[in-house]
């Protein structure tokens, strides 16, 4: 039970990590007009509250493909996927984990 437990605080806090370098990413690499501190983890990436336009989103994933060494499939580029930076870090967290395994 305590491994459990201990494994969750570990994805948690991973998942957290990631969530701090995608907005330092989306703040030094993609010209958004926010600091990391402003940018809500749970908002919506596709529908303009991070203010991504479609060219942004694209070069987002570039940098994402790019610096954590992945490739998206086309049954990733998904809204599930990409709801939010919580989802975004969940997934890449897991595929991340994934890939090391």
């Amino acid at each position: 039970m305590l491994e459990h437990v201990a494994n969750v605080v570990t994805a948690d806090n991973e998942v957290n990590k990631m969530i701090d370098t995608l907005k330092r990413l989306l703040v030094e690499k993609i010209n958004t007009a926010l600091t990391p501190e402003e940018i809500d983890a749970d908002a919506s990436i596709l529908e303009g509250e991070l203010g991504l336009d479609s060219i942004m989103l694209v070069e987002f994933i570039s940098l994402l493909e790019d610096g954590f060494d992945l490739t998206f499939g086309e049954n990733e580029l998904t809204m599930d996927v990409f709801t939010n930076l919580r989802t975004l870090a969940e997934f890449l967290v897991r595929k991340s984990t994934l890939q090391t395994s």
